[in-house]
């Protein structure tokens, strides 16, 4: 079956240039794109892909095609973040959100909601001025239940950026229940990895990899292998923070590799580093965690790269250089204070 999606995908684009079908072909080149990166994140080329998706985005965008462009945009949000740019996804995510207004479509709405949420999270923006924005954007325009539970659940995460747990967490269910009941398992998946972020700031490690268990329950089928690749390193990494054996969960994040993703390349790291821990190997634990961290330091994912600080330090404390594991908390500390992030 993956196989016959990218062979289908790829005669769409050649059938369409051979036509001279503009929007048509701009729309099955983006098509053609995300399958390449549901299919084959291993050698999926984010940099290249951008070229293709600016180019149909600006035919799209000509031919008023509003349905295909919010499809375009949205993949121009996904390719910045791989490439650990938050505030360019935002900018496409802020596009997808007015596309989708204009073609009154919720599930857009809802979607460039959700990943401008992420954006605010993992960017520049302290907590205080993200919350802020979010509320202005998600005040915006006529929009349907869909979009009304994504900003929900993106407004819960922002407040348990501030500390506002309890608060955050009641939003947050109903958020992610109501997704639930309308059977927008992606939606629900996205709003499921959020709340794990939230619960891991809140110090409940537990909470927090139940949320990330739930997200792979609602992944279906093995063949979007970006999506698995994400939540096996989630997984692993909340695994760690439980203190459990990670053995097993290590192994499915090498089993399943997304080097196009930036994210996914630093928590590898992570998990590398805390396998290694467990296992006593010090030295090996700190070469990875200094790994992940020279990776997160290339991209603007600030929670991202304050957790490999994290990571890097607590393999320096096992390793006997407190000096050093020193440094890298206070590394770490220095983001989230910047952010404006209340954690345990």
């Amino acid at each position: 079956m993956p196989a016959r999606a990218e062979a289908i995908a790829a005669h769409a684009v050649g059938v369409c240039g051979a036509l001279g079908l503009n929007g048509p072909h701009a729309r099955a080149l983006v098509e053609h794109q995300r399958v390449l990166l549901a299919l084959r994140p291993e050698t999926f080329n984010p940099r290249a892909s951008a070229r293709v998706a600016a180019s149909a985005t600006a035919t799209l965008r000509a031919s008023g095609d509003e349905r295909g462009l919010a499809g375009a945009v949205h993949h121009r949000c996904e390719l910045a973040w791989l490439i650990g740019d938050p505030v360019g996804s935002c900018g496409h995510a802020a596009e997808m959100l007015g596309v989708a207004d204009r073609a009154g479509s919720d599930f857009d709405a809802a979607l460039a909601l959700m990943f401008t949420a992420w954006c605010f999270v993992e960017g520049p923006w302290p907590a205080a001025d993200a919350l802020d924005r979010y509320a202005a954007l998600a005040s915006g325009g006529a929009r349907g239940p869909t979009a009304a539970l994504a900003a929900a659940g993106g407004h819960a995460i922002l407040i348990a950026l501030s500390g506002r747990n309890a608060e955050a967490r009641d939003e947050m269910a109903r958020a992610r229940a109501g997704l639930g009941e309308r059977g927008l398992d992606r939606l629900a998946i996205y709003l499921a990895l959020l709340d794990s972020v939230g619960e891991s700031l809140a110090g409940d490690a537990a909470a927090a990899g139940r949320a990330v268990g739930d997200a792979r329950a609602l992944l279906s089928g093995p063949t979007d292998r970006w999506y698995e690749a994400t939540l096996n390193v989630e997984a692993a990494i909340a695994v760690l923070a439980e203190g459990r054996d990670a053995t097993a969960a290590v192994a499915r994040v090498e089993a399943v590799p997304a080097p196009c993703d930036l994210e996914w390349v630093v928590k590898r790291h992570r998990a590398r580093a805390g396998l290694a821990a467990q296992r006593g190997d010090a030295a090996t634990a700190v070469a990875e965690a200094g790994l992940g961290v020279a990776a997160a330091e290339t991209g603007g994912l600030l929670l991202v790269t304050a957790g490999a600080h994290a990571t890097l330090a607590d393999a320096l404390h096992r390793a006997g250089d407190a000096g050093a594991a020193r440094e890298a908390e206070a590394a770490a500390d220095a983001i989230l204070a910047a952010k404006g992030v209340r954690h345990a």
